[in-house]
């Protein structure tokens, strides 16, 4: 997901800051809520920190280059994955990158 952020920042398509890519209206579900403001859900998240040094290590990682998921923009949980609307994607644990 960091690396989406990253594609995304770089394609300078959805914004010129990390903050911007995140917080771009519609891009991210829980983000904002229906008034464009930050979810209370989303805010609290951020209060609590990383879920785990994995999540930490992976940010880091994207950060510092390190991209395994190529140019992709988008991501949907495998569960709702439209597989045969992409022409590529990649599966990461239970993330399809598009």
């Amino acid at each position: 997901v960091a690396n989406v952020v990253l594609n995304r920042l770089r394609s300078g398509y959805y914004g010129d800051t990390i903050q911007d890519v995140v917080y771009a209206k519609g891009q991210f579900s829980g983000v904002l809520d229906s008034n464009g403001n930050i979810s209370t859900r989303f805010a609290a998240r951020l209060k609590e920190g990383p879920r785990s040094s994995d999540n930490m290590k992976a940010a880091l990682e994207a950060l510092s280059g390190k991209n395994n998921i190529g140019g992709f923009f988008s991501f949907r949980g495998v569960h709702i994955a439209d597989f045969a609307s992409y022409s590529q994607y990649t599966v990461i644990g239970n993330h399809c990158f598009f």
